[in-house]
């Protein structure tokens, strides 16, 4: 008879006759080890004497110095070692797995006991005993109780430690479950599918918040219906709850679907809240975050749906995915910065705290509630940022900020008002399009860019402060005021300048360029910064409700046409610095009564040149000379 052969079988024998002492029966040993060195002249006592080796701990001999060096059971399976390292995995045997009370147990490697369901399957209610055969139970092992349809309720010892994967799936009809107090690790899919799941009941707050829960599914309080009651030593349940101050993290899950909770006081010592750390606490109302908190994870407070606003600290680094999915009643949310980390571009977007998808998804994924929002703690507000938040009243942005992406706010129609940090020195494309809701808005001196259509269809807008006209400061490239509302043409700033817009205010530009302000027929005022050197021609014409007009002392020349057809002109102030005025300036001006000279008659007449027709067609003014404002 073949040696490998004969060893197999005598195993399997000698297995079946120390069945009670070490714990194989029955074992199936399909897949054992086959090495063709054995010598078939070998006699049975030599098997014997292998097999009593092994099973005692000894180093037998296989082949060319290879021995098996360990014979275990893990979990059920029956596991051999070789020398060699390598192993073989004989799989589920007989060996020590005994059924007691519809439950079978399984002893595992540290001298205690798995447990699943054997014949319970079809029963309504269960209790797990905290020992067997004198050692304690400490797992329900996976797929324990998988598919026990009809279990409605289960007892679980405290001596359990780890609930395995899969261990309650699809367990439909389990409505309440008591965890045990010892409890360090739900693995994987442990509570999928328990759609019947109304209550869990938790005696050991602070061991519970350490538990390990390796995925939502492995937590009770992820089921949709259920509620886990965090309970004192007075069985009174927990609804202000203080987080120990010796955690340094909030563990994934670890306080998911404690809808009776109303407050939460987290110490200084968390610096980092899991994935779905407090998923579905749906009657949380307030919630204290620690200063030095830097991490959030994944759903961290989705459906916190009694939420109405959160300060999330400046000493965050990265923000996790839907943090705030499903909190509906969110008024304010102050953030350090938007998108997963500071100062990054990836999903730099409002609707990314929410679960939105992109960019092109904050409408469908911020709460219609949300009205204020304050970034407090980064310098950039990325691409669409917050496009389509129309719900928004106000936003505040952090002074740190040097740039507005292109449409960064567009279509933000619920905003009256926007205060721009004057550390920007970049507004996008159309960063403030079809802010209908804004009357007034203020662009910092330090601006050095501003986009094209930046205030396109901004309806209401009734007056503007900017430090320049056009794209740059520079005026090289684009240098009409229609620009920042959407056309490169002067000739078409009549169409684009919103008919709402009376007064603009420029604070940083030498020069007025050409054509600036041609055909913004409804302009009531411009303001000029003192420094400004000239006034380009054809500038203001055709600007019909421009009433009065300030030069600025140290403007040399006024263009040819520069304020022609204004026709609701009624007086301008001119400095002595100017020398020059252009051919057509003031003609058609027919409601000019006044024009007031710092300098003398003389000065009017001899030293300023006057283009041809300069006041044509225009009569009935009258010049002040001396003129001191």
């Amino acid at each position: 008879m073949n040696k490998t052969k004969r060893f197999l079988c005598l195993l399997a024998a000698l297995a079946t006759l120390t069945s009670t002492a070490l714990g194989l029966t029955g074992c199936g040993l399909s897949g054992f080890r086959n090495d063709s060195d054995y010598e078939d002249d070998q006699d049975d006592n030599g098997d014997k004497n292998t097999i009593n080796g092994i099973l005692n701990g000894g180093k037998v001999e296989i082949s060319n110095g290879v021995v098996v060096s360990k014979v275990e059971t893990v979990n059920g399976e029956l596991i051999i070692t070789y020398t060699d390292g390598t192993q073989v995995n004989l799989g589920a045997f007989g060996g020590g797995v005994q059924e007691a009370q519809g439950l079978v147990y399984y002893p595992l490697s540290d001298g205690s006991y798995g447990v699943k369901m054997g014949s319970s399957l079809y029963m309504d209610a269960i209790t797990i005993p905290d020992t067997y055969n004198g050692a304690p139970v400490t797992q329900i092992l996976p797929d324990g109780f998988a598919g026990a349809y009809n279990l409605r309720s289960i007892d679980i010892p405290d001596s359990v430690q780890v609930i395995g994967e899969n261990a309650f799936s699809g367990c439909h009809n389990l409505s309440s479950i008591t965890m045990p107090s010892n409890l360090t690790r739900i693995e994987s899919y442990a509570f999928y599918d328990c759609g019947s799941l109304y209550d869990v009941y938790v005696s050991n707050v602070e061991g519970w918040l350490n538990t390990w829960m390796e995925d939502e599914w492995a937590s009770p309080g992820a089921c949709t219906t259920a509620t886990v009651h965090l309970m004192n030593s007075y069985g009174e349940e927990i609804v202000d709850l203080q987080i120990p101050s010796t955690l340094s993290t909030v563990s994934p899950y670890a306080l998911a679907g404690c809808r009776n909770l109303t407050s939460v006081s987290i110490p200084d010592s968390v610096s980092y809240i899991a994935d779905g750390a407090f998923m579905n606490c749906s009657n949380l109302s307030s919630i204290q975050l620690p200063a030095k908190l830097v991490e959030i994870g994944a759903r961290a407070f989705a459906g916190c749906s009694c939420l109405m606003e959160m300060t999330l600290p400046d000493s965050l680094e990265n923000v996790g995915f839907g943090i705030f999915s499903g909190c509906t009643a969110l008024e304010s949310l102050s953030l350090p910065f938007l998108g997963s980390y500071r100062n990054g571009t990836d999903n730099s977007y409002l609707g990314y705290t929410f679960g939105a998808p992109d960019c092109y998804d904050n409408e469908s994924f911020v709460p219609s509630s949300l009205r204020n929002v304050s970034i407090t703690n980064c310098t950039e507000i990325g691409y669409k940022a917050f496009e389509d938040c129309y719900n928004l009243t106000s936003i505040t942005i952090s002074h740190n900020v040097s740039v507005i992406a292109d449409e960064a706010f567009r279509n933000c129609s619920g905003l009256s008002s926007i205060t721009i940090p004057s550390g920007v020195t970049t507004i996008g494309q159309y960063a403030f399009a079809d802010c209908s809701g804004l009357t007034e808005v203020t662009v910092p001196d330090n601006v050095e860019y501003l986009g094209c259509g930046v205030f396109s269809s901004c309806y209401n807008l009734t007056s503007i402060t900017l430090p320049f006209v056009g794209d740059t400061r520079d005026g090289y490239n684009y240098t009409n005021f229609g620009y920042i509302f959407g056309t490169t043409s002067s000739y078409d700033n009549g169409s684009y300048v919103p008919s709402s817009l009376q007064t603009v205010v420029l604070t940083n530009q030498s020069f007025v360029p050409d054509e600036a302000f041609r055909g913004c027929s409804y302009l009531q005022t411009v303001t000029l910064p003192d420094f400004v050197t000239s006034i380009g021609s054809r500038a203001f014409l055709e600007c019909g409700n421009l009433s009065a007009m300030t030069i600025p002392e140290g403007v040399g020349s006024i263009g040819n046409a520069t304020f022609q057809n204004c026709q609701a002109l009624q007086y301008v102030t001119v400095p002595t610095s100017v020398i020059s005025i252009g051919e057509y300036a003031f003609a058609y001006c027919y409601s000019l009564s006044d024009i007031y000279y710092a300098g003398s008659e003389y000065d009017w007449e001899n030293n300023i040149y006057k283009g041809t027709d300069w006041s044509w067609d225009t009569s009935g003014y009258s010049i002040s000379y001396n003129y001191v404002p």
